[in-house]
């Protein structure tokens, strides 16, 4: 492992990592991936294979951080000890040594007024506070390369034609032979584990939160500025991966549970999220709204549907006083937004009507919608 860490043979240390994992060994899996994603590997020349691998290790080594910061017990943890280099002096005081992982926040922070030692009771404040600065520039930069890459978005042109004249395109150039079930599945498989990953940000946010609020303590306001990448973004991506625009590509029909191992708990996040989206969309990003509320029916519905039932019919959008004009179905000036709720749920026997109806409305309103 050190001749790896040494050497910078990146491809050893993601093997070692893997093989740290499979043995349950945290802190050496830790060690081995932190020197891997010490830079953020250039993912645009990885297969989409390649791809799903790589984010399997990133998730696993931020998982791995998260648990060290917020479910581990620091003043009692040896192996936290000795994987960031602290240790202890007396019952309630420890030692941080100068270039370790916290020394480094305290100086840059400028919170050294204990010197090299901080007392027990602020190791954990301290570290947490370290660890979501580290977590979110981390994540931040993975997933602006997640953003980016060309796997997560194949190009139109060339599923069409099988030709592409478009001088650097950055969109994936796949032949029509490789674009079988078990690859569509693993393109579904790299979105969920994306949201898994941005969901690690949320959930630091809700464990310092409580934390803040249990112990009355203040964290460092450093993220004030800073915003939670997109859900929405994301939200968007994953059904254009369910639901492709081009045949060849597949469909949700193709879609295989048993192939991708993240599914379960992806889906999960999925539902929070589309839950979230339901009660607080409203008309206020009028070239974003209906296809944000199409696509997150559509999932609510698909993967969520006795409670999506519930919460996309009570929505704050569909009790907006004074319904807006583009939303007003012709003749009559009925609110149509009920009506295509009811189409995407598909329960009433009215549904296919409603379908109709919706489909004419928008395009007679001609509202923005991205199909």
């Amino acid at each position: 492992m050190f001749r790896a860490i040494v050497s910078r043979d990146m491809r050893k240390l993601a093997n070692l990592g893997r093989d740290f994992l499979k043995a349950e060994n945290t802190t050496a899996a830790a060690l081995c991936l932190n020197y891997y994603f010490l830079k953020f590997p250039n993912i645009k020349t990885m297969t989409i294979q390649e791809l799903a691998g790589t984010l399997e290790l990133f998730r696993a080594y931020i998982q791995i951080l998260f648990d060290f910061a917020f479910r581990t017990d620091l003043t009692e943890s040896l192996p936290a000890a000795r994987l960031f280099g602290f240790h202890r002096l007396s019952t309630d005081q420890f030692f941080i040594p100068t270039g370790t992982f916290l020394h480094e926040y305290l100086e840059r922070t400028r919170q050294q007024q204990h010197g090299n030692s901080l007392p027990g009771s602020d190791l954990a404040r301290v570290f947490q506070d370290a660890m979501h600065d580290c977590l979110w520039r981390c994540v931040s930069e993975e997933n602006n390369w997640c953003r980016k890459a060309p796997q997560m978005s194949p190009c139109m042109t060339f599923a069409v034609l099988e030709y592409c004249n478009r001088a650097g395109c950055p969109h994936e150039h796949v032949p029509s032979p490789a674009m079988s079930p078990e690859w569509y599945n693993v393109r579904v498989r790299v979105h969920l584990q994306q949201v898994l990953i941005i969901q690690t940000l949320h959930s630091i946010n809700h464990m310092r939160n409580a934390v803040e609020r249990r112990y009355a303590i203040q964290f460092s306001q450093i993220s004030q500025t800073q915003h939670l990448p997109s859900q929405r973004h994301w939200i968007n991506r994953f059904y254009e991966a369910l639901n492709p625009p081009f045949y060849y590509l597949g469909s949700h029909l193709h879609l295989n549970p048993a192939l991708i191992p993240e599914f379960q708990k992806g889906i999960q996040v999925i539902r929070g999220w589309v839950r979230e989206l339901a009660y607080t969309l409203d008309f206020k990003s009028p070239q974003h709204f209906l296809t944000d509320l199409i696509r997150g029916a559509f999932l609510g519905f698909t993967f969520d549907r006795h409670e999506a039932s519930m919460y996309w019919h009570r929505a704050q959008y569909l009790s907006f006083p004074g319904p807006i004009l583009r939303f007003l179905r012709l003749p009559g000036n009925h609110f149509m937004l009920p009506e295509l709720i009811n189409s995407l749920e598909g329960r009433v026997e009215w549904s296919i009507d409603a379908c109709i109806l919706s489909v004419r409305s928008v395009i007679l309103r001609a509202p923005h919608i991205y199909i």
